[in-house]
């Protein structure tokens, strides 16, 4: 009930702000007709006050399962038919109208029948060490055969096998500490890198460029675990042994073959030779299986920045230590790269008074496996949003200007429904939208409001929060009655809440 109240708060926050730039704090200045004069003042406080009233927390944890219920891989029949056509069936009745997008676009995925794999291989052939193929079920609502084995996106496939080297997070600086300071030949090595600091496909672009041949990428629980490790998923929720990040190793946003020109029937795609890809095999996997590898290290303990928090001696190697010395480690991928049809879908108010001006809402729909918290927090929210708005159309309001509800796909992969949607439509949304909000990740925590923004949104943002009571009896009682004050609390500055 508590998360619900906090979704229901996110919501309520998201809606206010909405309200705030249609009733016209950013109008363009009004001309000496009377009737612009009277539309440039702020809209009937009551409908801010009606559609607050309207959000419902129920309706939010109702699409929240309906969106987290299957696993919703960009491509896949439950993203781009169910949920797709789920969206544009609600708005199209309950909005002015809805439009589907399609884009033909490169994706890639792991291969369900021989899956990516880690392993020590002796020096007469034999594995030991394998690591775990498929992710642990640890409750029986993630028992689902559509899951995605752990993959990196767009790793080529390979088998390699070479001396293990621990780059730390795989950063410019790092490489330089092993092959400067340290004066290794990383050459033929297969790096094992932390998830954190810099973008996991540049961890890969810098081992290509230092001659690295293969990748294996691993959460370390000094990341992505606070307490102890027995106080993980299911427990807390803090990320288990067995769990392996999957995401994209794309450094650019969009379509890979139709850089700057959305990827429609009459565009020309790139031959995937041309397109910068990687250009050796990676995956990701659990620490559980991360520790296998690192705790045989051989070579110098690493600088007191580069130890996680396994219970190990973290060393850089390369190669094995005493009685692996004469073993090497094994990096198997099949990842693959297939063309696929993604969907984004609108759906629409039209403005009052400004029909050609536009406030735009967005979030992507696609996850690697669930989504609960990203997107599909987001989703649920701007779904509830856009039927509390499509509530006050049936009493007969009208926004100032028109409002965009959009739901983007492929984003995990590069941004690439967006990206498509702006390269064909940007001339016309550049000069007709006022303002955008985008909500991936509704609910984060539970003790304050997060937000960014850019400077001109932010006293519309500051004025939203105060107008949002607070979900929280204890900081009630303590005299911070809004979400504002709460916020203003948690954050540094002493005259408004920091957006970053």
């Amino acid at each position: 009930m508590h998360r619900m109240k906090i979704l229901g708060l996110v919501a309520s926050a998201v809606a206010l702000l909405v309200v705030g730039i249609l009733i016209g704090h950013f109008a363009i200045i009004p001309s000496q007709v009377s009737w612009l004069k009277e539309m440039s003042k702020d809209g009937d406080p009551k409908y801010s006050r009606q559609l607050h009233q309207e959000i419902q927390a129920e309706e939010i944890h109702k699409n929240l399962q309906f969106f987290s219920s299957r696993p919703h891989i960009a491509g896949s029949f439950q993203e781009e038919e169910v949920l797709v056509k789920y969206i544009h069936n609600t708005w199209k009745s309950n909005l002015h109208g809805s439009k589907i997008y399609n884009y033909t676009v490169l994706l890639s995925y792991p291969n369900a029948s021989d899956p990516n794999y880690v392993s020590i291989l002796s020096a007469d052939g034999v594995e030991s060490d394998l690591s775990a193929k498929v992710e642990k079920i640890l409750s029986p609502d993630q028992n689902d055969s559509t899951v995605v084995n752990p993959f990196n996106a767009y790793s080529p496939s390979g088998v390699i096998v070479g001396d293990p080297v621990y780059v730390n997070y795989g950063k410019v600086e790092d490489f330089h500490y092993l092959t400067r300071d340290l004066a290794i030949n990383l050459t033929g090595t297969v790096a094992i890198a932390r998830y954190g600091h810099i973008f996991r496909g540049d961890k890969v672009n810098n081992a290509e460029k230092f001659g690295c041949t293969g990748m294996i990428l691993y959460s370390d629980p000094a990341d992505y675990v606070v307490g102890s490790l027995d106080q993980v998923y299911p427990v807390d929720w803090w990320l288990p042994g067995t769990g392996a990040q999957r995401g994209t190793l794309f450094i650019n946003n969009g379509d890979p073959r139709t850089p700057f020109y959305p990827s429609t029937d009459s565009a020309f795609f790139l031959d995937e030779k041309d397109i910068k890809l990687p250009k050796i095999p990676v995956t990701p996997i659990g620490y559980n299986d991360a520790v296998k590898y690192l705790s045989k290290l051989s070579g110098m303990e690493v600088p007191r920045t580069w130890k996680g928090n396994l219970n190990i001696t973290y060393r850089v190697g390369p190669g094995f230590a005493s009685p692996y010395e004469k073993s090497k480690i094994k990096l198997y991928v099949k990842t693959h790269n297939v063309e696929k049809t993604i969907r984004n879908v609108f759906g629409f108010i039209e403005g009052q008074y400004e029909p050609d001006r536009y406030v735009v809402l967005g979030n992507h729909r696609d996850a690697w496996v669930f989504g609960a918290i990203d997107p599909s927090s987001g989703t649920a929210t701007m779904m509830e949003l856009s039927r509390a708005l499509s509530k006050l159309l049936q009493t007969g309001w009208r926004p100032r200007r028109s409002i965009l509800f959009c739901s983007w796909g492929a984003e995990e992969y590069g941004l690439i429904g967006s990206t498509e949607s702006v390269e064909e439509l940007g001339k016309m949304l550049g000069h007709r939208t006022v303002a955008y909000l985008n909500v991936d990740l509704a609910l984060a925590g539970n003790s304050t409001l997060h937000a960014l923004a850019t400077p001109i949104l932010h006293k519309l943002l500051f004025a939203a929060a105060k107008k949002v009571e607070n979900p929280n009896p204890d900081e009630v009682r303590a005299g911070r009655r809004s979400v504002y004050d709460t916020w203003l609390k948690n954050t540094p500055s002493s005259q408004d809440p920091n957006v970053p």
